[in-house]
């Protein structure tokens, strides 16, 4: 299973008029957020970067803007594969969030439930565990939070919980989140991360079948929201990967892996190491289909990738849960 952890920031709705900005710098803020989620919406990570740290600067600091901008430039860090610094970039946001809305603030689910994300992919479990179920208790009242908000928190604790093995309890939170995303404005990316997740459950648990159905509205609703080139349709074709290659089914494997791996280098985001797991798949697989020189390619991809991706020291992340945004209103300071 997958977990969801491109998030956008909170919402921009009623921030800049809590603020003691200018008119003028709120604009330039708002103007450079707006692009910054454009261009991670296409997967043009880098692009997006620029854009949210420019909303930083103008943001001003400790405020809800700086607030928002800092737990948008999370997304586009690790979408980037710079996770040390996406971690940085969630404690700051804690930081600035304890002071500005205080301690027991659903403002800070956001950001703990990315962390949560992040000691998950490190496989720190109890303290992804501790972050997520935190995240989760400030938004236990559906008044706290949004519903976008909250099927994304209880989408990243069920991804915790199935690495933690707890697979009942992962299946109840994911169905919960799934329940949330389907009210949400159609078309969702949080409901097309969801599915995702569900199917990778399915495949865990012995249902193939149900799987690969899922994985295939997944990729539809993914699709929908983001285009040909949506950078979740990475994780789904490589989860429906799996699965045709656990049911023997390798030419359906690398038709699969190969896909999303296009995906994924067409986005830019190629120097992680679960890039470089595709990669080193589709080779296994091609081996098996007796397609030798395709699965040297392959494997030299791989080592050429995962030689890239040393320094980093998370997995990547999966889909993006788009619908984050525009949703939380702030209080003022």
């Amino acid at each position: 299973m997958f977990t969801r952890c491109f998030v956008l920031a909170l919402a921009v709705c009623g921030i800049a008029a809590a603020q003691s900005h200018s008119p003028t710098a709120a604009e330039v803020w708002k103007q450079h957020m707006d692009l910054g989620k454009k261009h991670e919406a296409t997967g043009h990570y880098s692009e997006a970067k620029a854009e949210l740290e420019a909303a930083l600067q103008a943001a001003g600091p400790k405020n809800g803007m700086a607030f928002a901008s800092l737990v948008e430039l999370e997304v586009a860090a690790a979408a980037m594969g710079q996770y040390t610094e996406a971690e940085e970039l969630d404690n700051q946001a804690v930081r600035v969030g304890l002071e500005i809305y205080g301690k027991e603030s659903p403002e800070l689910a956001m950001p703990y439930a990315n962390l949560a994300a992040l000691y998950k992919d490190q496989g720190e479990y109890d303290r992804a565990e501790e972050l997520g179920r935190r995240a989760q208790s400030l938004i236990a009242r559906p008044a706290d939070a949004p519903p976008s908000v909250r099927a994304y928190v209880s989408g990243t604790l069920s991804a915790i919980l199935y690495q933690r093995g707890n697979l009942a309890e992962a299946e109840a939170r994911l169905r919960q989140s799934i329940e949330i995303a389907e009210t949400l404005p159609a078309p969702s990316d949080i409901l097309a991360a969801d599915l995702n997740n569900l199917a990778g459950l399915y495949a865990k648990t012995g249902r193939p079948a149900e799987a690969v159905a899922t994985y295939q509205q997944a990729y539809r609703l993914c699709e929908q929201t983001g285009g040909a080139t949506a950078p979740g349709l990475f994780f789904i074709q490589a989860g429906m990967a799996s699965v045709e290659a656990g049911s023997g089914h390798y030419a359906e494997a690398v038709a699969a892996i190969e896909s999303g791996i296009r995906v994924a280098e067409a986005g830019g985001a190629v120097n992680t190491m679960v890039l470089r797991d595709a990669l080193a798949a589709d080779a296994s697989w091609l081996h098996k289909l007796k397609r030798e020189v395709e699965a040297r390619r392959a494997r030299t991809r791989a080592k050429e990738v995962a030689q890239a991706a040393a320094s980093k020291s998370y997995s990547q992340y999966t889909l993006d849960a788009r619908q984050v945004a525009q949703s939380m209103a702030k209080r003022p300071q």
